[in-house]
């Protein structure tokens, strides 16, 4: 993205609505900044979970080279400090640009995101941006139609959402979930679940997070279904590293069958834009996922849990939730859009499968009449089975190294470029 005529290397975050950019004089960065003195007043803003950086606002010039969507007087917001006592914020990425609403901006200006200034300009027709986000094995699939100019027709979509779901709070994207069921069977809520003010009081759409984070409790349930179900491998149950690869501390490679069709299945219900049959209150739609979408293999051949414990206010969707679903971001009506996603063309069990309020199910790929799917390993490979590569446990979920950054690049490359 080229901003102030200087290109950097930004990340997608659907959590914010404003494009972070570091300035001159920041700490703990030697890569690209912009020269310019603040001209209003500094602020503290938290750009991932609760960090504590300082900056300021100010207008200028934003482009996105290979298409035509630029402004002259796009809003933008300048890190002059960052937060060092997590994870440095520029160390890896250049910025953040954000997708969310207008009211989730943190700096006050006309037009109020980089988005609206796209539209402003002339350049985006629709206010909505399509999102594909892919698992690392697909990684290079993966991208982001600011514009939503060439909708999603694969797995029987006509390009419309199946499904959408309502936004009940504009400062984030936010959802209402209204029940997490384990093999249908629901998850009671902790008495704190969703009982919060403003954006704070709802689950939420967050694509810097990794994966999906549950409350503690929640979190609990849906292990030990996993334990029980039969489905793990002996070497992993019966293994040291059992629980750190629960908890999303280490990587796994099979050496036995894994007996994916007896793990497991999450559903999520949400509010959605429908009103429900008393004619009053929304109804709800269900996304279910299959232990695929949970236990996401990396481009390694190793296995990661793509679930993990957040706090106990709400169900934080992050990237594993968005890896097999597209995803568009109606920005003007505050609705989000699902539909199958990324290689649902080679999906063999039939998940995530998608419940319309008041319609039947809508399976994505085909499904398999196999009864499991086998990990075949040579013999140096399962004397290496046991073994298992620890990865980052910083505050974000634990991923395998180096996803983030591919699939920012490739965000930055596949982006759709306008007629």
């Amino acid at each position: 993205m080229s901003v102030q005529n200087t290109t950097f290397k930004v990340s997608i975050n659907a959590a914010a609505s404003d494009l972070f950019v570091p300035v001159v004089g920041i700490n703990d960065y030697t890569g690209q900044t912009i020269n310019i003195s603040p001209t209003g007043p500094t602020q503290t803003v938290s750009i991932i979970e609760n960090d504590v950086n300082t900056g300021f606002g100010f207008q200028g010039t934003v482009s996105i080279p290979g298409t035509q969507l630029n402004s002259s007087n796009a809003p933008i917001f300048g890190i002059k400090s960052q937060d060092t006592n997590t994870l440095p914020i520029y160390t890896a990425n250049q910025g953040y640009f954000g997708l969310g609403y207008p009211q989730g901006a943190k700096y006050v200006a006309n037009p109020p995101t980089v988005v609206d200034a796209f539209i402003s300009s002339g350049n985006m027709i629709k206010n909505e941006i399509a999102l594909q986000m892919c698992s690392p094995v697909f990684s290079s699939l993966a991208y982001i139609d600011i514009g939503n100019s060439q909708p999603s027709t694969k797995c029987g979509s006509n390009g419309i959402p199946t499904i959408w779901a309502s936004s009940p709070d504009r400062s984030s994207i936010s959802l209402n979930v209204k029940a997490v069921t384990v093999n249908s069977n629901p998850i009671p809520f902790p008495a704190s679940f969703q009982m919060g003010t403003g954006a704070a009081k709802w689950s939420q759409i967050d694509t810097i997070q990794s994966v999906i984070l549950l409350p503690s409790s929640m979190f609990s349930i849906f292990v030990n279904a996993l334990i029980g179900s039969g489905g793990l491998p002996p070497d992993l149950l019966q293994s040291s590293n059992l629980s750190p690869f629960l908890f999303g501390e280490t990587v796994y490679r099979p050496a036995y069958t894994i007996f994916w069709y007896n793990l497991p299945t999450i559903s999520f219900d949400i509010v959605s834009n429908q009103i429900g049959p008393d004619g009053i209150n929304n109804a709800t739609l269900r996304i279910t996922l299959g232990p695929h979408q949970y236990i996401i293999k990396d481009a390694q051949g190793n296995f990661f849990m793509g679930i993990s414990i957040g706090d106990d206010s709400k169900v934080v969707f992050g990237q594993s939730f968005l890896y097999s679903l597209n995803v568009v971001l109606d920005r003007a009506n505050g609705y989000i859009g699902f539909s199958p996603g990324c290689a649902c063309q080679t999906n063999v069990d039939g998940f995530p499968i998608i419940q319309p309020p008041n319609a039947g199910s809508i399976p994505s790929g085909i499904v398999s009449s196999g009864n499991s799917t086998t990990t075949t390993s040579t013999a140096s490979q399962t004397a290496q089975s046991t073994q298992t590569a620890v990865v980052s446990s910083a505050r974000k979920a634990a991923i395998p190294s180096g996803l983030g950054l591919s699939f920012i690049s490739t965000l930055l490359v596949s982006i759709i470029l306008l007629a």
